[in-house]
């Protein structure tokens, strides 16, 4: 049965192989995009919905939402990409309008996508929402880079334990080849594991077909 799923971060690889793999599976995706970036983004198909969206903006937010929900009438999942900003490595190499912009558009941006898709996904029947990061050796000496992951991360942990009868699940992986860790997240998501709810899930390179959920301790350092 098709879904209507909402990815972000189509800028990103992971984001375009997230869609891909979701369009060849005969889904209907949602794609929010910065407004900057719109014309070099994916071109429009029927089962394809490019929407401009102003991370740093609740009006705009709203519009993705409706828009999606205009076009397909409904919305059955989301994933939710963090996409790493080009920023100085250095903090004393930001101005004040950097930081206020990348703050903006890092954690307003998940904030308010969050907040607007849980109003329409609990009134959804099998709905789901994933959060996807992928670790990575660089800018670790840069603390605004280093802070926004942070967030991310334990802003997709409380939002994962949420009580509600949303399934809901993060991934992580260090793994650099994006086209299998794509793969495992769809096929998670596909299969919607009961032990899976609630808990992140790590890609890893080895593959093993009786392997059991690569689930990780809720103690262990997710990033």
């Amino acid at each position: 049965m098709e879904k209507v799923i909402l990815i972000t971060d189509s800028e990103t690889l992971l984001g375009r192989k997230l869609i891909e793999k979701n369009l060849s599976a005969g889904n209907k995706v949602i794609a929010p995009v910065q407004s900057k970036d719109l014309n070099s983004s994916e071109p429009q198909k029927n089962n394809l919905l490019v929407v401009p969206w102003n991370k740093s903006s609740i009006i705009s937010t709203r519009t993705v939402i409706r828009e999606g929900i205009r076009v397909f009438q409904k919305i059955d999942e989301a994933i939710l990409v963090y996409s790493e900003n080009k920023t100085n490595d250095q903090l004393m190499d930001f101005s004040t309008s950097e930081i206020d912009e990348a703050i903006e558009s890092s954690i307003n941006g998940t904030v308010y996508l969050t907040r607007e898709l849980m109003k329409i996904l609990v009134t959804q029947l099998n709905s789901a929402i994933s959060y996807v990061i992928v670790q990575k050796n660089q800018n670790q000496e840069n603390p605004i880079e280093k802070g926004f992951l942070g967030f991310f991360t334990s802003f997709a942990d409380a939002t994962i334990l949420g009580n509600n009868d949303i399934y809901k699940c993060s991934f992580t992986t260090s793994v650099s080849e994006m086209d299998s860790y794509a793969d495992f997240i769809c096929n998670i998501l596909d299969e919607r594991p009961p032990k899976a709810d609630r808990q992140w899930l790590k890609h890893g390179e080895k593959k093993n077909l009786f392997s059991s959920l690569p689930i990780l301790p809720r103690k262990q350092d997710i990033i």
